[in-house]
């Protein structure tokens, strides 16, 4: 009588076991993880693919057990690196570990204000990666300088915090510090985010023109920037989304002959706007207000017609209502296409409300 043979679940041909652990969720993943050292490894890739360490939690420690121990099978897995609430100096040092990631492609610190001194170390760190995403706040109130950028950036989200002491006028120059940090990945770049706190700050946009693949630029600044409206579509035709929170204090306001420059983006799909409809009507904004959320979800929607309308390719437009620097109204509306055409929907039943409790 012939013996049956024995198979393991990691004999599986690679690309089968692959096919099978992709659909497992992270506790289950974690689960089978240990049950044999083939299988971690197997699930190395689906489980770290992604990690987030933050200051108050024991991943920052793992993950430098992990390097100092040499696990190059964990490092080999990381793609997306998120760390938050940080100091400058802790970001550098998990920076210094992490460019060991031969497959790194994002790299995000989240409310971790870095120096200029800190970012330009950074940065050197990860010349030696292919790095296609970023996302760094940036302290101006430190000795401003001017860095090199990386040259293969796609995705890249720059927060200018204010002077600690806002008393002090800032010294600091957007202009003399972006260019240099953009320009070598300018061709490459398809998602720009600038986020100004200071007042005054902004930046020349018409220096983008080289962004030819840029179809995402969101920005956001405490100055009155609306004259780029009617410059941004000769700058950057090919955007599909666009979000402009501007002068966000105090936003100007919405004006009827932005429709023609808004319609002169070929490609737009979707547009985000904090322009004001609202104070110009004495109705300025009210938190935890049902009535002022219904009476300005009214307010705007000729416009948003009109834009629709104008805008052939136009699929979403998100009115954003500040109040002392917070959203409190968030107004969505899109567009349902139907045998008749086009239709303009929003949320009747439920107001775009936003809570601040």
């Amino acid at each position: 009588m012939a013996l049956r043979s024995s198979c393991r679940f990691s004999d599986l041909p690679s690309d089968v076991l692959f096919s099978i652990l992709q659909f497992l969720p992270t506790e289950d993943g974690l689960a089978l993880s240990s049950t044999s050292f083939d299988i971690r490894m197997a699930l190395y890739p689906f489980l770290f693919s992604e990690v987030w360490v933050r200051s108050q939690s024991g991943a920052s420690q793992a993950l430098d057990k992990a390097v100092e121990s040499g696990n190059l099978a964990l490092l080999n897995a990381i793609r997306k690196l998120n760390a938050a609430y940080y100091d400058g100096e802790s970001c550098l040092a998990i920076t210094r570990f992490i460019s060991g990631a031969p497959h790194l492609q994002r790299i995000c610190f989240y409310s971790s204000p870095l120096s200029f001194k800190q970012l330009e170390a950074i940065i050197t760190l990860l010349k030696v990666t292919q790095l296609q995403e970023l996302v760094v706040e940036l302290d101006t109130s430190t000795d401003n300088q001017s860095i090199t950028g990386l040259p293969h950036l796609k995705h890249l989200e720059i927060r200018f915090e204010p002077d600690v002491d806002e008393r002090t006028a800032s010294t600091f120059n957007p202009d003399d510090f972006l260019w240099p940090f953009i320009n070598p990945s300018i061709d490459m770049l398809e998602f720009l985010s600038l986020q100004f706190s200071q007042n005054a700050q902004g930046v020349d946009i018409s220096r983008l023109a080289p962004a030819v693949r840029l179809r995402t630029f969101h920005l956001q600044s405490n100055r009155d920037d609306s004259n780029m409206i009617s410059v941004l579509p000769s700058v950057l035709p090919d955007l599909k989304d666009l979000a402009l929170r501007i002068n966000v204090n105090d936003p100007p306001v919405y004006r009827n002959s932005y429709v023609a420059s808004f319609a002169q983006f070929r490609n737009l799909e979707k547009l985000t706007l904090n322009l004001d409809l609202d104070r110009v009507a004495n109705d300025p904004p009210k938190p935890n207000n049902i009535a002022f959320c219904t009476r300005s979800l009214r307010r705007r929607m000729p416009y948003t017609d009109n834009l629709f309308a104008a805008c052939k390719a136009l699929k979403h437009i998100n009115w954003f209502i500040n109040d002392e620097h917070k959203i409190i109204v968030c107004h969505q509306f899109w567009i349902v296409e139907t045998p008749a055409g086009r239709v303009v929907e929003t949320d009747w039943w439920r107001p775009s409300y936003v809570s601040q409790e």
